[in-house]
C-alpha cells in the first residue's frame, strides 16, 4: 500500500486544529485512527508530514530488465518479436496452445 500524500496529512492536521475529533477525522478522510494520531503527534513535535522512504533494499533488475532498460525508447524496443521467439521461451509452440 502506498503512503498517504503530504497534502492529505496536512488536511487532517488542519481539521484537528479546527476542532474536529480524531475519530471523526479518520472517518472523514477514510484513514485509520492510528494514522490520524500519528500525524497529529508529528505536527505537534514540529516534524515534517512528508512520507518517508520505505526501508529495505531496492529490487534488483534481472538481465532481461537491464537489457530492456538499455534499449530505452528506441525502434528496436518497440519492434514486435516473432511468435517463434516468444514460444521458445514460453515452453512450446503457439499452435499447441
Amino acid at each position: 500500500m502506498n503512503p498517504y500524500s503530504e497534502d492529505l496529512r496536512k488536511k487532517i492536521v488542519q481539521a484537528l486544529r479546527r476542532g474536529m475529533g480524531q475519530s471523526e477525522a479518520a472517518r472523514t478522510f477514510s484513514v485509520s485512527l492510528s494514522s490520524v494520531k500519528r500525524y497529529a503527534k508529528m505536527a505537534d513535535e514540529g516534524r515534517s508530514l512528508a512520507p518517508e522512504k520505505r526501508p529495505g533494499s531496492k529490487p534488483k533488475a534481472g538481465e532481461d530488465a537491464k537489457r530492456l532498460l538499455a534499449l530505452g525508447d528506441t525502434p528496436a524496443a518497440r519492434t514486435p518479436r516473432p511468435a517463434s521467439c516468444v514460444s521458445s521461451r514460453a515452453g512450446g509452440s503457439p499452435s499447441r496452445r
